[in-house]
């Protein structure tokens, strides 16, 4: 066995190597932060997709959803008391025609339109109400832009008109 002087020399060189062993004297400096940037070049990816539709079959889809009626008015009141009432009826066939990105489409429609006015002042109104009908080909250009992040961003405006019956205005009774 070991004596007791022993065993406190020991403990005694034990703690003075763990106190003393983990310090240093000389501090040294960190390296300073420094990053290199790299110009990294992005290649763009390509998705290649295949559509194909026959402008023929999209005509005819479109011809069998829109029948008849397709707009209706009926009140003079609304839309903040417009004196408007319209009513408008597919006519014929809507014809598709497509250029590059540019669809160009005709619209055949027959209208009724009812409008006038009504003023009361003094305990007396005074109004008059007229009522038209006609029929006439709307023809539409709409471009077809994909924007580069894959949505599609649309143009259209109206190009011209033609009468296909000429407006017969009627007094409302």
């Amino acid at each position: 066995m070991k004596t007791l002087s022993e065993r406190i020399l020991l403990l005694s060189l034990l703690a003075v190597l763990l106190f003393n062993g983990c310090s240093t004297t000389n501090k040294i400096e960190k390296p300073a932060e420094s990053y290199q940037l790299t110009a990294s070049v992005l290649e763009p990816s390509t998705i290649n997709l295949s559509f194909e539709a026959r402008l023929s079959d999209i005509q005819n889809a479109l011809n069998e959803a829109l029948t008849g009626l397709i707009y209706e008015d009926n009140s003079l009141e609304d839309n903040e008391r417009d004196n408007l009432m319209v009513k408008a009826w597919k006519e014929g066939n809507i014809l598709l025609a497509l250029k590059r990105n540019v669809l160009i489409y005709k619209v055949p429609l027959k209208v009724w339109i009812k409008t006038g006015f009504k003023k009361s002042a003094f305990g007396y109104s005074v109004s008059d109400y007229r009522e038209l009908n006609a029929a006439l080909t709307l023809n539409f250009r709409t471009e077809i832009i994909l924007l580069p992040d894959w949505s599609i961003q649309t143009l259209t405006s109206g190009t011209d008109y033609k009468w296909v019956s000429e407006p017969v205005v009627s007094a409302c009774l």
